[in-house]
């Protein structure tokens, strides 16, 4: 999704069990990605998810998370994504 070359650690793929929604693993899971980033001499943690998706905004938004651009698909395979990045 992302199609620059800059250093980054990348989180792709993070799910949780809903029946573990709000018990902070999400959040936790994001914060063992930040640590794994700085130890790697990494400055920047980002993600991508369906734009679609309000609460998810919201949440990534919460941990941190800005806005840094869009990625459009006109295949008609793919859906319409929100890159977001936190500085580490």
């Amino acid at each position: 999704m992302w199609t620059d070359d800059e250093d980054a650690c990348y989180v792709h793929g993070l799910v949780i069990d809903r029946s573990r929604a709000g018990t902070g693993l999400g959040t936790a899971m994001l914060g063992h990605a930040s640590d794994t980033a700085r130890r790697a001499g990494v400055d920047r943690l980002r993600l991508d998810y369906a734009e679609s998706n309000a609460a998810l905004r919201s949440y990534y938004q919460r941990c941190g998370f800005t806005e840094v651009g869009r990625r459009d698909f006109d295949d008609g395979q793919w859906f319409s994504v929100t890159l977001f990045e936190k500085a580490l």
